[in-house]
């Protein structure tokens, strides 16, 4: 089966763990002949830099890329822009793929995509889309006249001609219905996860044994976890608070990935702790052993995909609530702490560091839910294997 992944509402990077990289690579790990259809954004200052420049090539996991040139075209302003490109039908027609599945909606792409479908309508197609009232929010005039007279009736033609439309939240599903005026019977839910297969479960004593080793922690640490991209909205700065304040003997933080300018200083002070391990940025595969290693997840900001990467790795988990993203929590993996402080957080790694039979409990759960984030799972769904 051809399967053609159009990735023209976002940029594409080699590489990274996001949904535009790992349905493909199972896509084609199933046997079927996958192709990425993308632009040429970002430049060659990020991704592999094998293939900086390369119009087309073939990636590390066997996928066709082929990319096009991207023209910005500005409707009300450098904040609200269309993003053109030529050549899509004729990509799309030479590639004559028996399935096309669109990552994003928010592309003037749409137009031949959608033109495409009704003239080849056993084309089987998918779409999903990652912009919630967070992300993408509609709270100006000029944004939601942007999104009435320009997206609706874009990410229309798209409405009949494709099966499904998948939110990567259940607040994205609503904004999918709310914002972009899609049928609420065409929505459903499709999260994003692990790359199951970069998680060594086979090997997770030896795997958890290494890391502490490296980073001078004992057996019996109670290790928590924490990273990403940090800014100020990721409230990492509060937990290595928290961790400093609560003093425990036994109680360390890990924290990892890369930090935005504006807390750097913030960070670097308060790494300067016994407690606390910051190691900078990790590579995917090197994420999920240090998930591995520890005894708990800690996420206390904003939503980022290392969310349901923890989950899938099977981890006990504490997130901030937030409205439309409890799929993270499934009867007892997580804690969601509907306001966080540096008392808040504080509280809730006291009462797991002293309680060890509820982290046990946490860890059961979590081990149970993990599948419901594996790629290998989530690849067959989006496109109804």
């Amino acid at each position: 089966m051809k399967i053609l992944h159009i990735v023209l509402a976002c940029f594409y990077v080699e590489g990274l763990g996001y949904q535009e990289n790992l349905l493909p690579k199972y896509h084609k790990l199933f046997g079927n002949d996958v192709t990425i259809l993308t632009s040429d954004f970002p430049n060659s200052r990020l991704g592999d830099p094998k293939y900086a420049g390369l119009k087309e090539y073939d990636n590390d996991d066997g996928v066709r890329v082929i990319k096009l040139e991207r023209n910005e075209l500005r409707v009300f302003g450098k904040e609200l822009q269309l993003n053109r490109y030529d050549g899509v039908y004729e990509a799309i027609d030479r590639v004559k793929p028996d399935v096309i599945f669109i990552h994003g909606l928010t592309s003037a792409a749409d137009i031949p995509i959608a033109r495409y479908l009704r003239r080849h309508r056993e084309v089987r197609a998918f779409a999903d889309q990652h912009a919630d009232y967070f992300n993408s929010p509609v709270d100006t005039a000029k944004k939601r006249a942007f999104m009435r007279m320009i997206w609706q009736p874009i990410i229309g033609k798209l409405k009949k001609p494709v099966i499904k439309f998948w939110g990567t939240t259940p607040w994205r599903c609503e904004y999918m219905e709310k914002v972009y005026d899609v049928p609420p019977e065409k929505i459903d839910l499709l999260v994003m996860g692990a790359d199951n297969r970069k998680i060594d479960f086979a090997h997770q004593a030896a795997i958890r044994a290494r890391i502490r080793s490296e980073l001078d922690l004992a057996e019996d640490d109670f290790v928590v976890v924490s990273g990403g991209k940090i800014d100020r909205k990721k409230n990492i700065h509060l937990l290595m608070q928290a961790v400093r304040k609560l003093n425990a003997e036994k109680l360390k933080l890990i924290v990892f990935g890369n930090v935005a300018e504006e807390i750097r200083d913030e960070i670097e002070a308060l790494t300067d702790d016994r407690h606390i391990r910051n190691v900078g940025w990790l590579g995917a595969s090197e994420v999920y052993n240090y998930f591995l290693a520890a005894d708990l997840a800690f996420f206390p900001g904003t939503h980022s995909v290392l969310w349901e990467q923890a989950c899938g790795c099977g981890i006990p988990c504490v997130f901030k609530e937030w409205e439309g993203m409890r799929h993270v929590s499934n009867g007892g993996n997580a804690i969601l702490m509907k306001e966080v402080t540096v008392d808040s957080a504080a509280s809730v790694l006291q009462s797991l560091y002293t309680d060890p039979e509820r982290v046990r409990k946490m860890k059961r759960r979590a081990m149970a839910f993990k599948d419901e984030f594996s790629y290998e799972e989530v690849a067959k769904r989006a496109i109804a294997l």
